[in-house]
């Protein structure tokens, strides 16, 4: 797994991560909002850029551009629902009801995919194991399995392509050398992976794993600050909810496209929506802040070590 710097966020009991993450993955499914697809990715975006790295994020952001754009246009010229066309290919309208579903719909999968990452980098499979270990064990084993073996593999294929082309396999440029140089490394892949898998079950089973009544060593404890964030998440969630029950958020794009509600339940649905999605990116910035003038303190106490300045808290400088 990528090492990121997921600072405080990721710091909250895994109780108060997994409600979080399954809370807004939830509301992102289930709800088809335009303005619900916005704040999940303007929400996304800039945690993501804080705990990948900027390499990473610009081939993303390509990819998530190049999809967005092409589930955009398939969903226009193959689905001809609405009363808008804007103009006829083979008889067949293509109306801008499907552009904007298509487009709507192309922003949700995104927003979804985008905090699923970063849900992979803070719910880590310690954290997994701690949530899920004690009541389906071999389910969380295969998750956290799953997890790990993500980087292995590619790490591995790496490997196993440099090893090959030091024994001289890739003899030649056509396609079919380069065709079965992938098949050997994919069977070496699949024999390694299984491999790996059975010794990482033993090692499991050796120390009993799964076993009723084991104890297991955790570092995670439940602390004031994460019921606090667990009853903030848990209040936003909720008033999201009323606002779709009550249908204070609703849209709809067939056979018209509907209007986008205002109205004060709707906009309060929305800030909760919003100050949800910018949970993560908040917590960070405020840990960033307090970290950066924490070692500001601490350059200027050493600073006054060194030249017999003195600082207190709450007074001016003042010189030896």
């Amino acid at each position: 797994m990528e090492q990121g710097i997921w600072g405080r966020f990721g710091a909250f009991h895994p109780v108060v991560l997994f409600v979080y993450f399954a809370s807004l993955l939830v509301l992102l499914i289930f709800q088809f909002h335009p303005v619900v697809a916005l704040l999940g990715l303007s929400g996304g975006l800039p945690f993501l850029f804080i705990i990948k790295s900027g390499s990473k994020i610009k081939k993303m952001l390509l990819f998530y551009l190049l999809f967005f754009f092409v589930l955009t246009v398939t969903n226009l010229f193959f689905t001809h629902e609405g009363q808008t066309p804007l103009f006829y290919i083979n008889d067949k309208p293509v109306t801008l009801e499907s552009g904007i579903y298509g487009a709507v719909m192309a922003a949700l999968l995104i927003a979804v995919l985008i905090w699923c990452q970063c849900m992979q980098v803070i719910l880590t499979s310690d954290k997994i194991l701690y949530l899920m270990g004690k009541s389906i064990p071999r389910t969380a084993l295969v998750f956290t399995m799953s997890f790990r073996f993500l980087p292995l593999f590619l790490r591995q294929m790496k490997k196993i392509a440099r090893a090959q082309k030091a024994m001289g396999l890739y003899a030649g440029d056509s396609v079919y050398d380069k065709a079965k140089g992938g098949v050997r490394i994919l069977s070496s892949l699949i024999g390694w992976s299984l491999e790996n898998a059975m010794d990482t079950a033993c090692s499991m089973k050796a120390r009993g794993y799964g076993i009723r009544g084991r104890n297991d060593f955790s570092l995670f404890r439940f602390r004031k600050s994460d019921a606090l964030m667990l009853a903030l998440i848990l209040v936003l969630t909720g008033t999201v909810f009323l606002g779709i029950v009550r249908r204070d958020i609703t849209f709809s794009c067939y056979p018209a496209v509907s209007t986008v509600s205002f109205t004060l339940p709707a906009c309060t649905a929305y800030a909760a929506f919003g100050i949800l999605t910018f949970l993560p990116f908040l917590t960070e910035c405020r840990e960033r802040i307090k970290w950066k003038h924490q070692k500001e303190n601490i350059h200027d106490e050493r600073v006054g070590d060194a030249t017999g300045i003195f600082f207190l808290p709450g007074c001016k400088k003042t010189g030896a």
